[in-house]
């Protein structure tokens, strides 16, 4: 439970768009839930430690709950397995979508208005 993940690999596991993820960490990060470290070209996000008694106590309401949840027992078996350089393979010009590659938008060329 304390793997760090990307962006990339949550998208995958979640079946998320990358924007959706990212927004839901912004808002973690900022509630001081999840705490974020850059490694290279990931991002990577982890739960924080809890000096917050109240974020400790609803820590731990949550695990006891969501541990009798099968969803949430294969997600967390796929959490351990999910490689982030399979899910998160972009070749250049490509930017990684909701677990999958996509074409990244082409500059648009500027048009001469005629009047």
């Amino acid at each position: 439970q304390q793997r760090t993940l990307c962006v990339c690999e949550l998208t995958s596991l979640l079946g998320l768009s990358q924007s959706a993820i990212s927004k839901h960490l912004k808002l973690l990060e900022d509630a001081d839930l999840v705490v974020s470290e850059r490694q290279g070209p990931w991002m990577n996000y982890r739960l924080a430690e809890h000096t917050n008694p109240y974020a400790a106590a609803m820590n731990s309401r949550l695990e006891e709950w969501l541990d009798d949840d099968p969803a949430i027992r294969d997600l967390m078996a796929r959490a351990q397995r999910v490689d982030r350089l399979e899910v998160c393979k972009t070749k250049p010009g490509q930017a990684q979508q909701g677990g999958r590659v996509a074409e990244a938008p082409r500059p648009r060329k500027a048009r001469r208005v005629v009047s």
